[in-house]
């Protein structure tokens, strides 16, 4: 859960053990989070919105989330965690 450690939701859904979070790996976990299922429909709206507010969470411009960048005051893990309240 990442309410309870943000650290290990970024890794665990690090999927290719990178170091990093891609689009595509972000899309993966915020479907797991949110229990949206698997549908096609439903995985092109969550990469949309990925693709749309990436730039917010992606400071450096690196086309990845570092860890830190996760963990920043605002960041996408507090997004995350603010999205379940």
């Amino acid at each position: 859960d990442i309410r309870a450690d943000k650290k290990r939701w970024f890794q665990h859904f690090d999927y290719d053990r990178s170091g990093t979070l891609e689009k595509g790996e972000v899309v993966r976990g915020l479907i797991k989070t949110f229990g949206l299922g698997e549908s096609l429909e439903r995985t092109a709206q969550i990469a949309e919105t990925v693709n749309a507010v990436w730039g917010i969470f992606d400071a450096d411009g690196s086309g990845t989330i570092e860890m830190g960048e996760f963990m920043a005051r605002d960041g996408l893990a507090d997004t995350i965690v603010a999205s379940l309240a």
